[in-house]
């Protein structure tokens, strides 16, 4: 077990678990749905529901981008 000899190093390893726990959050969300599938399928309204909502976020995603960076239509956040 390492000790924290410095109130940096304790701040570190903080972040450090905080960041594992959201990782590991994360890929519990990403396996789940598969064992959704394979417990209670898949029907033709989920999957129309999947390809409309793709292809909506895709389609703002690309115009966002492109009004932003070809035409700097707005403004946005420096962290964008």
């Amino acid at each position: 077990m390492k000790y924290c000899t410095d109130r940096r190093d304790e701040v570190d390893l903080l972040l450090a678990n905080k960041i594992t726990q959201l990782l590991g959050s994360l890929q519990q969300f990403c396996i789940l749905p598969i064992f959704g599938v394979l417990v209670y399928g898949v029907s033709t309204a989920s999957v129309l529901l999947f390809m409309g909502m793709y292809l909506t976020f895709a389609f703002g995603v690309t115009v966002g981008y492109h009004r932003y960076f070809s035409h700097r239509s707005f403004q946005t956040s420096r962290v964008f």
